[in-house]
């Protein structure tokens, strides 16, 4: 038989399985269905359980003969400071959208070398080395902007993300009906390793306070760990934060200007990412 504990707290969904000398304080008949619910100690007041009893009951774990197990999935992050950023920004003239015909009317064709040389020039001046600059143009004719992309790499600081805005929004000043737009952030890592790491050992703590938990609500001695599976892993915000190369470098991104590696940029806002991990771990129980 099988029982599901949620902990409102944390979000760790922790499960176990019983077998042989160890059994629940509730029975039922061997072909019924039913659901039981119990309350934890009150020393955890959040911490509720229910089981689900019957060879009609789906998605339990069922325990094989001899089985004295509880196994726990539990969820948990670990975070850290960027040390890269990267901007970027859209440098238009669309016209209008004619919705008759579906088709951009008078979107002018840019002047595309003298708004990249306006571009390099504006970020010389703050500061930020050509190197540190992509430039790409798309032409989108009557179906969409034509459009000038830039994507500049930044240390991990507020200031110098507003030094760069300030400098790509100046351009819109220099040229008739031209728009600058900032589509987002992307942020980069080359701790995500380390991150992981101290995401699995946290992970790990939490799913033995949990087991400790039940092993104590059953009256079962709580063994060692005897497997770890990782079913989930992600990094977040989701898409545009990135582990960075081995060169130290951002790995290649769409030239499309709304791509989903590009997140909201919001001033003084933490330059973070958080790595998640969910982990399904069985412990002995005796």
């Amino acid at each position: 038989m099988s029982l599901y504990f949620m902990n409102l707290r944390s979000l760790a969904i922790i499960s176990f399985t019983l077998a042989g000398s160890i059994a629940p304080s509730f029975t039922a008949p061997a072909k019924a269905s039913s659901t039981v619910t119990a309350t934890a100690p009150q020393s955890s007041p959040a911490l509720t359980a229910s089981a689900a009893i019957g060879s009609d009951a789906s998605n339990m774990i069922v325990a094989r003969s001899g089985d004295r197990t509880i196994v726990v999935s539990v969820t948990d992050s670990a975070s850290t400071s960027v040390e890269q950023v990267q901007m970027k920004y859209s440098i238009y003239d669309s016209g209008y959208y004619d919705y008759q015909t579906e088709l951009y009317v008078d979107a002018e064709k840019l002047p595309v070398n003298e708004i990249e040389a306006a571009v390099m020039a504006a970020l010389g001046r703050a500061g930020i080395p050509p190197s540190d600059i992509d430039l790409n143009y798309m032409e989108m004719g009557t179906y969409g902007n034509n459009e000038v992309s830039v994507i500049v790499t930044l240390p991990a600081s507020h200031t110098a993300i507003g030094n760069a805005t300030d400098a790509v929004s100046s351009i819109a000043s220099q040229f008739t009906d031209l728009t600058v737009q900032t589509i987002g952030v992307r942020l980069g890592t080359n701790r995500c390793d380390v991150l992981a790491g101290e995401a699995r050992r946290q992970t790990i703590d939490l799913a033995r306070e949990r087991a400790a938990l039940i092993a104590e609500a059953i009256g079962a001695t709580l063994g060692d760990i005897t497997n770890v599976y990782e079913s989930y892993q992600d990094l977040i915000p989701y898409s545009a934060a990135t582990c960075l190369e081995a060169s130290g470098e951002f790995p290649p991104v769409r030239l499309s200007s709304y791509g989903g590696e590009w997140t909201l940029y919001m001033e003084n806002a933490p330059l973070d990412i958080e790595l998640s991990t969910t982990l399904e771990v069985t412990f002995s129980a005796e």
